[in-house]
């Protein structure tokens, strides 16, 4: 049968091996009132529309239809074959299925909105798979409604996923559902994704690109986790705060702060750089156990650890504060600065180191020069080195055991008739030069033998100044300590 015209032609009814393929008129529209499957019919490229009827199928390949035709509808569509698929999708009450061991490409705009879903694999099969196209920033998509097809009793689930090109900058109203992405690096784009955070948590991103995230806030919980760990991403807190204790920040290379103070753990913060945050803005480092390399920002930062040696740079500016628990090893520091806080001093922070003596004042104390007993609680030796507790209790016995004299002419109470110094403590800190004389030791002595001596036993290294040689702790200030 020939049609021609310029008039609209409605027919109600597809058969599968239907031929319209003599029909040429200004509209024509098929209501499909019965399932069927027009897979490899190459007739019906003249039907305009194909209307499904509710409760209906329409089951067609991948590549049937074309892009000036389109399917709507109450009804479903199952695309049988893999390919790509452009005729339009219209309404948002037609739902598409995806076959199983089939995978189907469409654009962002043609499934922004609708309900799209892999079907499920049977023995031997894997999980319908849908591919999106032209996911750009042109405008804000809905990818909610694509979900791949499970596993079930096949060898595999099937997947959602996107392959975006270089430079793009995601609309920040997309929704972007369960679609994995996979990011080309062209190596001209300064960033190849910016998207936010709300869009990149929980997401497979692939690729060995530069990332972008932005719009982070700290109270919210986000997994960075599944980011490729070959990627550059940088991250953008909006807001200051405390960083949700659930947030995962792994694979994020760099985050950029926002004024006032940011709060979160050694965990959190392993392996990130602040550097490029403004100089208003601070960061707080919880203590988490573990070994973990920490970065300090421009700000002024405080930096807490829990059990295991921890790297602390702090060399990137501001006045720093870091807190020891008193446990051994706790950190190693670079680019410790002595002086005032005013001009950029940091601080050392022992008020949680247990036993220590009340004076909490500092003193360098060279031993050729000498000087009174050691009443107060921080010494830095200018003369010797010490590599090990056994290297520190040797120092302290040398030349008739000159330092342990400086401590027990300081004892906090009568020997015989050798009177008490009122000023003395049974517990201190000592700042001493490494074998290497390329940093200096922070060692906690604690007479546990009672006799006002120092031992082996009794001394615990707490830390490191790295690249500080003994002759510098004549410039350390009271304002350097907190005790």
């Amino acid at each position: 049968m020939t049609v021609t015209g310029a008039g609209s032609v409605e027919v109600t009814g597809l058969a599968a091996d239907a031929d319209y393929s003599s029909i040429d008129v200004g509209s024509f529209t098929v209501n499909v009132n019965a399932s069927v499957d027009v897979t490899g019919n190459s007739s019906l490229s003249t039907v305009d529309v194909f209307n499904v009827l509710q409760g209906q199928v329409l089951s067609v390949g991948a590549i049937d239809l074309a892009a000036a035709q389109t399917v709507q509808g109450a009804g479903k569509l199952s695309v049988t074959t893999s390919g790509v698929f452009a005729a339009t999708l219209a309404g948002a009450s037609l739902s598409v299925e995806v076959a199983a061991n089939q995978e189907v490409t469409f654009s962002a705009a043609q499934v922004s909105g609708k309900t799209v879903t892999g079907v499920s694999a049977a023995e031997g099969q894997t999980g319908g798979s849908i591919v999106i196209s032209h996911l750009d920033g042109a405008a804000s998509y809905d990818l909610r409604g694509l979900t791949a097809g499970a596993r079930a009793a096949g060898t595999a689930a099937g997947t959602v996923s996107s392959e975006i090109a270089a430079g793009t900058v995601f609309h920040t109203g997309t929704q972007l559902g369960l679609v994995d992405l996979a990011v080309l690096n062209d190596g001209t784009a300064a960033t190849d994704l910016t998207l936010t955070a709300a869009q990149a948590t929980g997401r497979s991103i692939t690729g060995t690109a530069d990332i972008a995230i932005t719009a982070a806030t700290p109270g919210t919980a986000y997994n960075f986790s599944q980011l490729d760990s070959g990627a550059n991403v940088n991250l953008t807190f909006v807001l200051d705060g405390q960083v949700s204790p659930s947030s995962n920040l792994t694979n994020v290379d760099s985050v950029i702060l926002a004024t006032g103070t940011t709060t979160m753990t050694a965990v959190q913060a392993n392996g990130v750089s602040f550097s490029e945050s403004p100089s208003t803005a601070s960061l707080s480092i919880t203590g988490s156990d573990g070994v973990q390399s920490l970065r300090g920002s421009a700000g002024n930062d405080t930096f807490a650890t829990g059990s295991g040696t921890d790297t602390v740079d702090i060399d990137q500016g501001g006045s720093d504060t870091l807190l020891f628990s008193g446990q051994a090893n706790d950190m190693v520091i670079t680019g410790f600065d002595h002086g005032a806080l005013s001009t950029g001093g940091d601080v050392l922070d022992f008020s949680g180191v247990s036993n220590l003596g009340s004076s909490g004042s500092y003193r360098a104390f060279n031993s050729l020069t000498g000087g009174p007993e050691f009443t107060e609680t921080i010494i830095g030796l200018t003369l010797g080195i010490a590599e090990t507790a056994q290297n520190v209790e040797t120092l302290f016995k040398q030349s008739e055991n000159y330092l342990n004299n400086k401590i027990s002419a300081a004892r906090p109470q009568a020997i015989g008739d050798i009177p008490a110094h009122a000023g003395s403590q049974s517990s201190m800190l000592f700042l001493i030069s490494n074998s290497a004389a390329n940093a200096v030791n922070i060692w906690h002595w604690v007479d546990a033998d009672n006799n006002f001596n120092l031992s082996a036993n009794e001394v615990t290294m707490l830390g490191t100044l790295q690249g500080v040689v003994s002759a510098d702790l004549v410039s350390y200030v009271q304002e350097n300590f907190i005790v």
